[in-house]
């Protein structure tokens, strides 16, 4: 298992990147926000709110990242890991207001033509912007096992088709102001938009509700315990999801003649023994069942 101290140096090592692609969403948002405005194209004034907004869910995702990896998260029996999955939650419902957004743009019949090359170069500037956003963002997300910052990366990756589509959109408006095309275009993201959405949100919710993602690992963990094992059985298993870690209880049934030294000795085993073979195991907590002697032979 990793210790704490190790995840926070690991933290700290991809803290540069996070703020590095944060900063990289508010120039993207600046650029839109100006174009849309100087040039009179609502499509990149929307874009740029758009993405002025992924830059304030950035800056949330890395201050509970800080706490999430900070000490006074040890206070809590389960640290704060669950503000991960609230936080990729939250991006879910965000991409699919985003997917309904965009469905009910595709239904507005009365588009402006663009006359100024300056919107579509502004638009792909900001595109690039994004692009490398979200490859900082990725090689955070990897190294940290973070499910809020995957979702975050989800949600870039549909922006960014997103904005190509509207870019392609912008360019056959400036060539040939085809309406039809433009609402096709338009439909089809906002599929991809719902898509994205319940990707997303699937197993955030899932771990919010304690609902277990993988019915299959607990049948694994006890197999391999009860192999390893002989003299004890398993009467309750239960695990828990939350963020980039799994916390697992267990209670156990042992030779009723082993004494508490020796029983201790034992849940020291099985703890180091599972968190050995699973990283995203943060804790285990085993609890031992009392149990009767079945029979009892007396020597004369």
């Amino acid at each position: 298992m990793m210790s704490s101290f190790k995840k926070r140096k690991l933290f700290k090592k991809c803290s540069k990147y996070l703020i590095s692609s944060a900063l990289l969403l508010l120039m993207a948002s600046i650029i839109r926000i100006y174009a849309g405005f100087h040039f009179a194209t609502l499509v990149l004034t929307i874009e740029g709110l758009h993405t002025l907004i992924d830059f304030i869910i950035s800056l949330i995702i890395i201050i509970t990242l800080i706490l999430i990896y900070s000490k006074y998260a040890k206070k809590f029996p389960y640290g704060l890991f669950k503000v991960e999955d609230l936080i990729a939650f939250l991006l879910a419902v965000l991409i699919l207001y985003s997917a309904i957004e965009v469905l009910i743009e595709s239904s507005h019949s009365e588009i402006h033509r663009i006359t100024k090359i300056e919107p579509l170069i502004s638009q792909f500037i900001a595109i690039i912007f994004v692009i490398f956003s979200t490859l900082l963002k990725n090689k955070a997300s990897k190294v940290l096992s973070s499910p809020s910052l995957k979702a975050d990366v989800m949600h870039t990756l549909i922006d960014i088709l997103e904005s190509s589509i509207v870019l392609i959109g912008l360019i056959l408006y400036f060539l040939f102001f085809n309406n039809i095309i433009y609402i096709i275009i338009l439909v089809t993201s906002s599929i991809g938009l719902f898509m994205a959405a319940y990707e997303v949100g699937k197993d955030s919710l899932l771990a919010l509700l304690d609902i277990p993602k993988d019915k299959r690992l607990a049948e694994k963990i006890k197999q391999e315990i009860c192999s390893h094992y002989k003299d004890i059985k398993i009467t309750d298993m239960k695990i828990r999801w939350a963020g980039s870690v799994i916390f697992v209880e267990l209670t156990i049934r042992i030779h009723p003649l082993l004494t508490i030294e020796d029983s201790y000795v034992l849940i020291k085993k099985i703890t180091n023994f599972i968190l050995s073979k699973y990283s995203d195991i943060e804790d285990i907590v085993v609890k031992v069942e009392p149990t009767k002697r079945e029979n009892v032979v007396i020597a004369f």
